[in-house]
């Protein structure tokens, strides 16, 4: 069992390089993860089918950047945030663990600041979707460098295995896998990536988890 110490704080963390990015508070810390409360939030969200996850990254990011660069029913350019996030959604006949090996669905989403959140723009684009996420408790591990998906699945069983030894519930049914990512491709040093581990019981009607009936 990890050691684990009550932590405040809320606000933009140096991570987020500047940029716009969900607040959130760190309840616990223990030597392999943070838990995080962050508060109701809205994203910009596609679910893109592809064999592997940097190519889904690659079409939904240009799905998405259209959007906030004008391709909406206003017009108007929204600000980019971070992270670029992508859930990693587990066809429910599968039997191994939560991840990118699990299915070939992916949702790619940029997070909508609150001002634009009250009342986004439209897509023009019909796949991008507006998604609202109530407050949620998160499970994080951080690393750096780049996200490859072989970096990204052995981080992801470590992960899972250090949830599942402080009896945390991880399983296909029991919650969602996201890959957050801070940085542009061309940053080359000081890079932050995140994995969350997200409670389905947080993911209520019109999130991440319907967004692929939607």
């Amino acid at each position: 069992m990890s050691q684990v110490r009550p932590y405040a704080r809320l606000g933009s963390p140096r991570f987020c390089n500047g940029l716009s990015c969900p607040k959130f508070k760190v309840s616990e810390i223990t030597s392999e993860y943070v838990v995080r409360q962050y508060a109701n939030m809205s994203y910009a969200g596609i679910v893109v089918e592809d064999k592997a996850p940097e190519a889904a990254q690659a079409k939904g990011f240009k799905a998405l950047f259209g959007y906030i660069s004008g391709k909406n029913d206003e017009g108007v350019k929204i600000p980019m945030t971070v992270p670029v996030l992508t859930s990693y959604l587990p066809k429910r006949n599968e039997t191994h663990p939560p991840g990118p090996e699990a299915q070939k669905n992916f949702t790619i989403s940029f997070y909508l600041q609150p001002k634009i959140a009250e009342d986004p723009p439209k897509p023009l684009d019909s796949r991008v979707k507006i998604i609202n996420v109530p407050s949620s408790k998160v499970y994080v591990t951080s690393f750096g460098g780049y996200a490859p998906t072989p970096k990204v699945l052995g981080i992801l069983k470590h992960f899972i295995k250090a949830l599942k030894d402080d009896d945390v519930e991880v399983s296909l049914d029991s919650g969602m896998i996201f890959l957050a990512v801070y940085d542009a491709p061309f940053k080359f040093f000081g890079r932050h990536n995140e994995l969350w581990w997200v409670p389905t019981q947080d993911l209520e009607s019109g999130s991440f988890e319907n967004l692929l009936t939607t």
